[in-house]
């Protein structure tokens, strides 16, 4: 972070100082915040060279594996279109939001439901 205070702002405030905290170690959250050490796989001199060494071992360990696969985690789109997500929409279903972890549309069934409580803030319009 480029000020110690930035730390203070997302952490808390630790009971040493900051010049304390050595290198590899960082902050996580809490009161007071709680000291963690992260350790690389492998060095880099550059994020090129990082990322090709992350990709050497990544192949090697697909290679490596005879079971099944993990299921790929799906992005989260930067834009999403009302009418793609009603057309994937079932019949007598209110669409409630996106669930985030597999970029799967939530909905509401109306026949397994007999009470829907919609709620939400009440704005005022004032026409002059």
């Amino acid at each position: 972070l480029q000020d110690g205070t930035e730390y203070h702002n997302l952490v808390g405030r630790p009971k040493f100082p900051l010049i304390e905290v050595p290198v590899g170690r960082g902050l996580m959250k809490g009161q007071p915040p709680e000291l963690f050490q992260a350790a690389l796989p492998f060095i880099g001199e550059s994020e090129l060279e990082y990322s090709q060494q992350l990709k050497t071992i990544i192949q090697k360990m697909n290679g490596e594996w005879n079971g099944e696969k993990a299921k790929a985690i799906p992005m989260v789109p930067k834009e999403i279109f009302v009418e793609r997500m009603i057309e994937k929409l079932e019949r007598a279903h209110i669409s409630a939001g996106i669930e985030t972890e597999d970029i799967r549309l939530q909905s509401f069934s109306l026949d397994e439901m007999s009470h829907i409580f919609i709620g939400g803030r009440i704005e005022v319009f004032v026409i002059a």
